[in-house]
């Protein structure tokens, strides 16, 4: 496969991470056909001649280079024997929290190709960050492929042990929430300090966006250098911080429980 190979692609599912890995496709220019399998939309999600829709699996191809699944983990042991027939040659890639590999190779058999890929929603805008995992057996061409489908999304990362991808989905896959929620809670607490609800927000959005945007500005500093450059001694951030990082249900506590949570719940979601 050459960098400019176009590839062949069905979409299984496209609620809103399905839309994230499809938009940045449709920005990456790499889809040659994209059929997606969905019965719950009516029309393609972007204006793009290689995307097709279906309501089931009656009309799509014979064979293609890649099949994506991006259904609920809880329905995806009844998806998966429709694909059967493709994935003697096809790449299978699953962003399913939870569901193992294990799990695929029921139906497919063990020298199946697949690929478990955690994305998150900013790869809409190729701000994503993707962790994959394979087994050892799974080919480089598969792997390429793989590659291929998530480095326009953002910077990827291999996994070495799959249990690790219940801790990244705790992590980067569930992450974006807890960003969304932190502007919610700094605007909550602008409003009680006696600022309007739109200004609160409006300065709790941007500082977000600043600070996001500094750290990626400045690969050679860690956050906490970035964190300590604007702590002025005895002044105001060193008096908030010191709430934020008090020994005892400071953020560092609740960030640990918060992760803990989501990480259980994708290996319950393994069992279910």
């Amino acid at each position: 496969m050459t960098p400019d190979t176009k590839l062949d692609i069905i979409l299984v599912g496209c609620g809103q991470m399905g839309r994230a890995m499809l938009s940045g496709w449709i920005k990456s220019d790499i889809i040659k056909s994209c059929h997606i399998v969905d019965p719950g939309i009516a029309e393609a999600p972007f204006d793009h001649d290689a995307l097709k829709i279906h309501k089931d699996t009656s009309n799509i191809p014979k064979t293609t280079d890649v099949v994506v699944f991006a259904v609920k983990p809880q329905i995806m042991a009844d998806v998966i024997p429709n694909y059967s027939g493709l994935m003697d040659s096809a790449v299978g890639i699953s962003i399913a929290a939870g569901a193992p590999i294990s799990l695929f190779e029921k139906t497919f058999g063990q020298n199946s190709q697949m690929i478990r890929v955690m994305p998150n929603t900013p790869a809409a805008i190729g701000e994503g960050i993707t962790a994959l995992y394979a087994k050892p057996a799974v080919s480089e061409s598969a792997r390429t492929i793989a590659e291929k489908l998530n480095v326009s999304l953002g910077p990827f990362l291999w996994c070495e042990q799959e249990d690790q991808m219940h801790h990244i989905t705790a992590l980067s896959g569930s992450g974006p929430a807890y960003v969304f929620y932190l502007i919610e809670a700094m605007a909550k607490a602008g409003e009680k300090l006696g600022l309007s609800p739109r200004d609160a927000m409006s300065l709790a959005r941007q500082t977000v966006i600043g600070a996001a945007a500094l750290v990626k500005s400045s690969p050679d500093k860690t956050a906490e250098d970035l964190r300590k450059a604007v702590t002025s001694p005895n002044g105001t951030t060193a008096a908030g911080l010191g709430v934020l990082m008090q020994t005892d249900d400071g953020l560092d506590d609740l960030m640990v429980k918060a992760l803990k949570a989501a990480s259980d719940r994708s290996k319950a979601l393994a069992q279910e």
